[in-house]
C-alpha cells in the first residue's frame, strides 16, 4: 500500500475505533471486500468523498536533494447507524468528537487529521416487509486531511545530454518519404 493510501486507510480506521469506543456498536468498513450482516446493532462507515483543496500545496527541495510535496484534502465519510435506537447512537458520536477527551486521543496535534464538520443526523424508519421496520439513522462527518510526500535525495546533476532527432517527410518528386538523421 502507498503512504497515500495509507494515510486515507488509517483516517477511516481512526474514525471506526472512535465509533466503537462511542455507541458501543460494532463497524462495518464498506470498503472491505465482503461487507458482513451482523446480528444486533451496527453502523456501517462509507467513504463519500476524497477531494483535493488547492490551497497550500507545496513542492521544494532542501539542501541535501529531497523533494517535499505537501497535499491537502478534505475528506467525507457517511455514517449509517441500523437497528436499535440509531439516532442516539450518532447523537453519542457527535458528542464525542466535540469532546477534549476523545479528540485528543483520535485526533492528537500534530496529526494530519483534523474534524471538519458534520451535517444534520436524519433519522429513517426503513420498511422490511409489510409490517416490519427497520430504524436507521445517518449523518456525514467531513475531515481535512494533510500530509507531506518525500522521496529520498537520490538526485544528481546532468553533465549533458546526448538525442538524435530522425524526422521523415515526404519528398515533392517521387511521392514516397525521405529520411533525413538531422546532422
Amino acid at each position: 500500500m502507498e503512504a497515500f493510501e495509507k494515510v486515507f486507510s488509517d483516517l477511516e480506521t481512526t474514525i471506526a475505533k472512535l465509533v466503537k469506543v462511542a455507541t458501543g456498536r460494532t463497524v462495518v468498513l464498506a470498503e472491505s471486500s465482503t461487507i458482513p450482516k451482523p446480528e444486533g446493532e451496527f453502523v456501517l462507515l462509507q467513504t463519500l468523498a476524497i477531494n483535493p483543496t488547492t490551497w497550500e500545496d507545496n513542492e521544494f527541495q532542501d539542501a541535501e536533494g529531497n523533494a517535499y510535496v505537501t497535499h491537502s484534502y478534505t475528506v467525507t465519510y457517511l455514517l449509517t447507524a441500523y437497528r436499535g435506537r440509531a439516532y442516539a447512537a450518532l447523537s453519542r458520536v457527535l458528542q464525542a468528537i466535540n469532546l477534549p477527551m476523545f479528540y485528543d486521543k483520535y485526533f492528537p496535534l500534530g496529526s494530519c487529521f483534523a474534524y471538519s464538520n458534520n451535517s444534520t443526523i436524519s433519522p429513517q424508519r426503513v420498511p422490511l416487509n409489510k409490517q416490519t421496520y427497520e430504524n436507521r439513522a445517518t449523518v456525514m462527518l467531513t475531515f481535512n486531511v494533510r500530509f507531506v510526500e518525500t522521496d529520498i535525495g537520490a538526485f544528481e546533476d546532468l553533465q549533458g545530454i546526448k538525442a538524435e532527432v530522425t524526422t521523415h517527410f515526404p519528398s515533392p518528386d517521387a511521392g514516397q518519404a525521405v529520411t533525413d538523421s538531422g546532422q
